[in-house]
């Protein structure tokens, strides 16, 4: 019984790391698409949420984990050190908030300051002048975050990101959301 368990766990784990590679071109790609198509963006960070561990008592560690980055010009910083690893109990709740708005696009990051105060601090130290976070929706919870930064305040109509972002994070949201894809193929 236990071999059978640890089979099936490897055979998972082959199986995910198979997907993994097949959709990473696809991926990168759409987080090009989104950068690519705000003028004004100068990078665009792909955030994934994923379990991988629970402790003794059952309480399961969620995280918000960076998966990709693409940048304007060279001169750009990576920020994938500051969401690395972000603990889902620590920045779940703000998350939580952006997701019910559907997005949130801040035109001054000090206007974040007390509302959000954990992502203002990831989004100052990113030296930003201006933030839009996009949820990755899955097929029964969110599987995703995309947060362009912007170096210059950008000024949008309220329809932008629906009519330019929007067709991206659909495919992402495929994507990213692996069980049910894994559930569709079984």
């Amino acid at each position: 019984m236990v071999e059978k368990i640890l089979e099936s766990e490897q055979v998972e784990k082959i199986e995910a790391e198979k997907y993994t590679e097949r959709v990473t071109p696809l991926i990168n790609t759409q987080v090009q698409y989104i950068l690519m198509s705000d003028p004004n963006a100068s990078n665009v960070i792909l955030l994934s949420y994923h379990n991988n561990q629970h402790s003794s008592q059952g309480f399961s560690y969620r995280y918000i984990t960076y998966i990709t980055e693409k940048f304007k010009s060279v001169d750009d910083e990576l920020h994938e050190e500051l969401f690395k690893e972000l603990s889902y109990v620590s920045y779940g709740e703000e998350f939580s908030k952006i997701h019910s708005a559907k997005y949130l696009s801040i035109t001054n990051v000090e206007d974040i300051k007390y509302t959000f105060p954990k992502l203002y601090k990831k989004i100052q130290s990113c030296n930003a002048e201006a933030v839009t976070f996009l949820p990755i929706e899955g097929t029964n919870d969110p599987v995703g975050m995309i947060i362009v930064l912007y170096d210059r305040k950008p000024s949008y109509d309220i329809n932008y990101y629906a009519r330019n972002i929007s067709p991206y994070l659909q495919r992402l949201a495929t994507i990213l959301d692996y069980n049910n894809f894994k559930k569709n193929i079984n």
